[in-house]
């Protein structure tokens, strides 16, 4: 089973839709979901039905460039793979007149907005994933944020960073994220345990809750820090990495 949005997106008016419009995708015979963004910042959430739902949003200097948006989607294994194929920084800058100053060739992020060239852009990914749905996310340029989605298993993000908080639930099975260089931040719920790792090789680690640390199994040095242990008695692995950025633990609200 392939889809390929970009194309129903020309042959279809159901899929004819503005940046506001969300799309919904039957799972069929996944039981499963990765995403994964060239560009965007990535938010992902539980959704209130048995159906995916996606918004791909894209703007350049404040105007809605849809010629410049593709994804793909497919299910192949069992996993529905969701996947940005466009925009790319070089579908961008091949998109895009050359500007006669400093910035040509120069690129740098700030949360969702984007610079390329010295033009602005905001390129954003929201999936809405099914209860019960194990998911994992992987960014290149943008931000991850994971809000309530108790079947995270991974999220990872080069240069952007990594947020996952739970509120309304939290983790089911073990938890990865980490990021290259960007940060790491982790809320858990007031009253879980749980199993952590902490490590970061040129950042901090920064948390407000108890930490029965494993002495044996953490380290601390120059450049790099590895925190091992306990919070609450235990439970399920978290495991928050982040090479070039600081880590957070922190503990949501009773």
């Amino acid at each position: 089973m392939n889809y390929f949005l970009s194309l129903l997106l020309v042959a279809s008016p159901l899929f004819a839709l503005c940046q506001e419009e969300w799309q919904a995708i039957d799972l069929g015979a996944a039981t499963s979901i990765h995403i994964e963004a060239a560009l965007s910042a990535v938010s992902v959430t539980t959704g209130s039905d048995d159906r995916v739902r996606v918004l791909h949003e894209l703007t350049v200097e404040g105007e809605d460039r849809a010629d410049l948006r593709k994804l793909s989607v497919e299910v192949r294994d069992g996993v529905l793979h969701i996947k940005e194929l466009s925009p790319t920084v070089e579908v961008i800058r091949e998109a895009l007149p050359d500007r006669d100053n400093d910035q040509k060739g120069k690129r740098y992020s700030n949360n969702e907005e984007t610079f390329i060239d010295g033009y602005l852009v905001k390129a954003h990914l929201r999936v809405e994933v099914p209860e019960g749905i194990a998911c994992t996310v992987l960014a290149e340029y943008g931000n991850v944020t994971v809000t309530d989605l108790g079947k995270l298993v991974a999220a990872q993000a080069t240069y952007g960073g990594v947020t996952a908080i739970y509120t309304t639930t939290q983790p089911q099975d073990d938890l990865e994220l980490k990021s290259t260089y960007g940060a790491v931040d982790l809320t858990l719920p007031a009253r879980m345990g749980a199993d952590v790792v902490l490590q970061t090789e040129y950042g901090d680690l920064y948390t407000d809750t108890d930490i029965d640390i494993q002495v044996g199994e953490s380290t601390e040095k120059m450049f790099y820090h590895r925190t091992v242990g306990t919070i609450r008695g235990g439970g399920k692995l978290v495991t928050c990495h982040a090479n070039y950025g600081d880590v957070y633990l922190r503990q949501g609200e009773e």
